[in-house]
């Protein structure tokens, strides 16, 4: 910090620049015209620093120079002049001179923050909105596309309890649909334990709606609404509904109806046949529309993702359209 030598004042006649007409000593200001405040660098520290007048006058000149050329000339007295300043003061004003800018218009890193984060959330909710509107979009022609193929359908068959039902008596339910038969050795049960385990992930969520699991064999011809029941009980899901029919045509033509194949193979001396089908979950939507299948290499963790996905487009589907 540079501090003092002595305080003088001088007179000033008129704004413009001309020798000083009188300089006397004095330890105040006290002159008829507005006073003139000085704050100058020293020439060996800070040459070329701007003096800042409280006339607005801004001199880029050589302090020594200045001081010569409208000071010292013609004067009898010799003149001091009071250097009252900080070497910070006179840097962060050198730099206000040359840059244009103050510390007044500088922006606080927070808010420069502020503004960043603000700026990229409204560009991510952007990109959020543009992608989601399109999801929902593929999911309507989805379902056109369904539609126009005929892929699904309704269908009457006789329930495991011995009652002839329809599947218009589940409208409102989503469904979980698999074709199969009750003396399957293996991948029918398994994939009948998957269904189980999708389902009472859905029940045991509250904020998510319940399926409707149901089984339709492939085989009639052994499999009658007792033989159907008995298989059921195995599984522990009383919610678990199965369906036969009394021909072969009957079961064919709801088969068809989802694209499923079957064949019976060639019965045994015993007269035990295996039944060759497609290995699919079905799943259709409460208005009785397929929605997707899923084949054996799907776990039971991504089924259930999906149909959550399945399950909340069809909602955004149904608000848009009421």
């Amino acid at each position: 910090m540079i501090r003092l030598m002595s305080l003088y004042t001088f007179k000033r006649c008129c704004h413009t620049s001309q020798n000083v007409t009188n300089l006397f000593k004095t330890k105040d200001v006290s002159i008829s015209t507005p006073a003139l405040s000085l704050r100058l660098g020293l020439n060996r520290f800070h040459t070329g620093t701007t003096i800042r007048l409280n006339h607005h006058f801004n001199f880029p000149l050589n302090p020594s120079s200045f001081i010569k050329q409208n000071f010292l000339c013609g004067c009898r007295k010799r003149l001091l002049l009071t250097i009252e300043t900080q070497e910070s003061l006179i840097l962060q004003r050198f730099k206000s001179q040359t840059t244009g800018h103050n510390e007044s218009g500088k922006i606080a890193l927070w808010k420069r923050l502020a503004i960043v984060a603000t700026i990229g959330g409204i560009v991510a909710y952007m990109f959020y909105s543009v992608h989601h509107d399109r999801v929902i979009r593929e999911e309507q022609v989805r379902y056109e596309e369904f539609q126009k193929a005929e892929l699904g359908g309704d269908w009457t068959l006789i329930d495991h309890h011995g009652n002839k039902r329809s599947s218009t008596e589940f409208r409102g339910e989503w469904i979980l649909m698999y074709f199969g038969f009750t003396h399957c050795p293996d991948i029918c049960p398994e994939e009948l334990e998957k269904l189980v385990k999708i389902v009472k992930a859905f029940d045991d969520n509250p904020k998510l709606p319940s399926m409707m699991p149901i089984f339709i064999t492939l085989d009639p011809e052994r499999d009658t609404p007792k033989a159907i029941k008995e298989y059921l009980n195995d599984y522990n899901c009383p919610r678990l509904l199965g369906f036969t029919a009394p021909t072969e045509d009957a079961i064919r033509e709801v088969a068809t109806k989802y694209r499923a194949y079957f064949s019976k193979g060639q019965p045994d001396e015993d007269n035990d046949y295996i039944v060759d089908h497609t290995i699919i979950i079905y799943l259709v939507n409460p208005k009785g529309e397929f929605v997707n299948y899923f084949d054996r290499s799907r776990s039971a963790e991504r089924i259930i993702k999906t149909v959550t996905e399945h399950i909340q487009k069809f909602n955004e589907l149904e608000g848009k359209q009421k």
